[in-house]
Parts: structure tokens; C-alpha cells; sequence
């Protein structure tokens, strides 16, 4: 299979997956596995390392797995069904049938998250070096991805959080003023009949005083002028009696005069009298006029008691009622202000949320896309990850024939081997036992040579 065109793809699929980056990611998990394990997986292992990724794709626990073994108990109920019945020796073997099944269930949901293939029990609880780095590299992959899209939407669901808690800081400050607004509400509604009681009596009090002043004004003029007319009067008296006295005097110096003509002094007398009478009637009326000014005195300090009792009642409704009342009016602004200046705040907390919310949504949805077309990307990847697997594994097997050729052919030869070496020992073994003989023969033959030297020699020296 020529993958040249593609290096790419296969090195992202498999350059991330090797045994030592896999052995380093599961320590991160806290599960420390052998190398020998990726070469010869045991069933305890591999078993063990499947429940480690049910727990972590599904949040499932051992006891919602195997509950058998966590409790070690199975109840013993009797049957209604006439003859069939549960005996205690078939206790352990129905558990572990129903531990492995309910296992084997697991397992192929975990294989289809993963995509992987559809898993056989035998395959399960017997494991190939090939299946076990097969699911040892797709469960690395999906927790590497798993951490990426938590890394990639961490700062999002940070930013959501703080929104979710300005919210409810928002709302708390909201109804804190909501209960100060109803409160004071509470409390106008409370005082409104006074304080329209009192608006009232503020304008019927303000309108009679203003009729008091200008009657006060009015009668003031008027005692101005009254003032000035006792003044004339007194004046006026004073010269009546003045000259009731200059008269007096010179009656009584006329008195004492000689009489010398007598209707001269009736003359004089009866203008004396006549002029007594129009004084006296002047200073009746002057009197009658002082009695009246008196009067019209007295009723000026009247109404000068009346207005003072007036002011002063006016001035306690203006400190116990109009002052309070402006106060709580200044009160309810300062709060009407306070609410309004919460609501733009507010106005303004929900549009900044409501912003966040619309780029959480334009995030998630271009995070969306984006997943959708990792997700594309990664299963085209995938296909040609399987096709490429599917073809290297017809090349394994085609190698693995080629093998098995290979070593039939070398038991061939081995056979052959075996048998020449059987021959070449039996002719080692034969040729051993033939040298044997020549040596034993070369031996007497040399020792042969030996007597017929001896013999030589001993012949030659009795000759000599």
C-alpha cells in the first residue's frame, strides 16, 4: 500500500499513540503498566485495564460493574418453577456468568465511544498484543480529546460562572432594594392620609394666614392713623382743658371785677357758656372717639395674640409635619434615584450578560463547527486509519503466510538437517569405530614393528 501522498495523517494518527507516551498517560491515571504487558497482555491486565475505562468514560463505579464482587453475596431465592432449582455449587459459576456478560455489555459500549470495533467475549478474556494496543491507543486519543475540549471551553465556562455570580450578586442587591422600595412604599401608604391630612391643613393655614396678614396689615394702617388721630385728640384736649382753664381764670377775675354794666357780662357769659357747651360737646365726642379707638385697640391686640398663636402653630406643623415630610420627600427622591441608578446598572449587568450569552453561543456554535469538522477530519482519519490497518493486516497475514512458508521450509531444512546430522553422526560414529580399529591396528602393528626391531637388533648383535 503506497501512503506517500499521505504522511501526514498517518503521523498524526500514530505519533502520539506510541507504548511509551501510552505507559505515560496512564501513570497520569495512576495506573502503572509493564511494557512486557504491550508484548504478552494478560487477561487479569487487560480485564483490568478495560474497567479502568468504564469507570472514566461512563463515571461508573466497581460496584455498579461488578456488584458480585463487591458484595460477594448473591441471595438465594426458590424457584416457583417445578424442577429447576439453584444449587449453592452453581452460585459462583451463575455469578461470574452474569459479572462477564454484564462486563462484556460494558465493554462494547466503551468500543463503540472509542471506535473501535465490535469486541467477542472470547476476544475479551483472551487478548491479542494487537487488539490491546488497539484499545490501549483509542482509549489514550479519547482522553487526550476529552482534555482538549475541557481545556478549550474552560475559559468559557469560567467567563459563564462569573456572569452566573454578578447575576446573583445583581439579583440579591435587586431585592434588597426591592425590599427597602416596599418598605417605603409601605410606609406612604401608611402616612398618605396624613400627609394629604396635613397638605391640607398647610393650605388652609398658609390661606388664613395670608388673610391674617393682610387683616393684620389692614388694622395696622388703620391703628397707625387711629394712633395719630389720639394723639390729635389728646392734643385737642389738652387745649380744651387749657382753655377751660384760661376761662375758668378769667371768670373768676371777671368775678372779682367790679360789675359795671350788667349786660355786657350777660353777654360775655352766655358766649363763656355758649363756648363751654361747644367744647364740652367736643370733648364727648373726642371721648366717645378715644372709647371706640380703645375698642378697636383692644381688638387689634386680639388679633395680634391670635396671629402670634398662629405663627407659632405654624411654625410647630412646619417642625413636626413639613420638615419630616420634605425630608421623606428628599428621602424617597434620594431612593427613587438609588432604584433608577440599580436599574441602569442592572439594564447594564443583563446586556453585558446577554452579550456573553450571545458570544457563548457564537463561541459554542464556531466551537460546534469546529467539533463537527475535527469530528469529520478525525473520521476520515479514521477510515483511512482502519483502511491502512485493514491492509496492513493483509500484509501481516500475507506475511504471516509468507512465514509460516518460510518456517515449514525451515522445518523442511531442519528435518533435513536433523536427518543428515543423524547420518553424519552415524558415519562419525562409524568412521570413529573404524579409526578405532586402524589405531588398534597401527598400535599392533607398530607394536609388530616393534618385537620385529627387537628381534632385528638382537639377531644383528648375536651375529656380530
Amino acid at each position: 500500500m503506497d501512503l506517500t501522498h499521505e504522511p501526514q495523517i498517518i503521523d498524526e494518527l500514530f505519533r502520539k499513540v506510541r507504548s511509551e507516551e501510552i505507559l505515560e498517560d496512564l501513570k497520569e491515571l495512576g495506573v502503572d503498566v509493564r511494557e512486557q504487558t504491550f508484548k504478552n497482555p494478560s487477561p487479569e491486565e487487560a480485564l483490568g485495564l478495560y474497567g479502568l475505562a468504564i469507570q472514566v468514560v461512563f463515571g461508573k463505579t466497581r460496584a455498579d460493574i461488578r456488584p458480585e464482587d463487591v458484595y460477594s453475596q448473591i441471595h438465594v431465592y426458590s424457584s416457583a418453577v417445578e424442577g429447576l432449582e439453584i444449587k449453592s455449587e452453581n452460585l459462583e459459576f451463575l455469578r461470574r456468568g452474569i459479572g462477564n456478560l454484564r462486563f462484556w455489555r460494558y465493554c462494547q459500549r466503551l468500543h463503540d465511544v472509542l471506535g473501535l470495533p465490535e469486541i467477542e467475549r472470547y476476544e475479551l478474556f483472551n487478548p491479542t498484543p494487537e487488539s490491546f494496543n488497539r484499545f490501549t491507543s483509542a482509549f489514550v486519543v479519547y482522553l487526550r480529546f476529552r482534555e482538549a475540549l475541557k481545556n478549550l471551553f474552560e475559559d468559557t465556562v469560567t467567563r459563564l460562572n462569573f456572569c452566573a455570580e454578578q447575576e446573583a450578586q445583581l439579583e440579591e442587591n435587586i431585592r434588597q432594594v426591592e425590599g427597602e422600595y416596599n418598605n417605603f412604599k409601605r410606609l406612604k401608604d401608611e402616612y398618605a392620609l396624613d400627609l394629604e391630612t396635613s397638605v391640607n391643613d398647610r393650605e388652609h393655614l398658609e390661606q388664613l394666614l395670608l388673610q391674617a396678614k393682610s387683616v393684620f396689615n389692614e388694622h395696622k394702617e388703620e391703628k397707625a392713623k387711629i394712633d395719630a388721630e389720639i394723639e390729635r385728640t389728646k392734643i385737642a384736649i389738652n387745649d380744651v382743658q387749657l382753655n377751660r382753664t384760661k376761662v375758668r381764670h378769667i371768670n373768676e377775675n371777671l368775678s372779682e371785677q367790679i360789675v359795671d354794666d350788667p349786660e355786657v357780662i350777660y353777654n360775655q357769659k352766655n358766649e363763656l357758656e355758649a363756648h363751654k357747651a361747644t367744647q364740652t360737646t367736643t370733648l364727648k365726642c373726642l371721648i366717645e372717639r378715644l372709647e371706640a379707638v380703645k375698642q378697636r385697640l383692644s381688638r387689634l391686640e386680639g388679633c395680634h395674640d391670635f396671629l402670634i398663636a398662629l405663627k407659632e402653630k405654624l411654625t410647630q406643623h412646619l417642625e413636626e409635619v413639613l420638615r419630616p415630610l420634605v425630608e421623606n420627600v428628599s428621602a424617597a427622591k434620594t431612593i427613587k434615584t438609588r432604584n433608577e441608578t440599580l436599574r441602569e446598572q442592572i439594564k447594564y449587568q443583563k446586556n453585558k450578560r446577554e452579550d456573553a450569552q450571545k458570544s457563548l453561543v457564537l463561541a459554542r456554535q464556531d466551537h460546534e463547527e469546529k467539533l463537527r469538522l475535527a469530528e469529520q477530519n478525525a473520521e476520515n482519519k479514521l477510515k483511512l486509519a482502519r483502511k491502512f490497518a485493514d491492509e496492513t493486516h493483509e500484509q501481516v497475514q500475507q506475511i504471516q503466510r509468507h512465514i509460516s512458508q518460510e518456517n515449514k521450509k525451515i522445518e523442511l531444512i531442519q528435518q533435513e538437517y536433523t536427518r543428515r546430522e543423524d547420518t553424519m553422526t552415524n558415519t562419525y560414529r562409524t568412521l570413529q569405530g573404524n579409526l578405532k580399529k586402524v589405531s588398534d591396528a597401527a598400535k599392533a602393528y607398530s607394536q609388530s614393528m616393534d618385537d620385529i626391531m627387537k628381534e632385528l637388533h638382537n639377531t644383528v648383535a648375536e651375529t656380530k
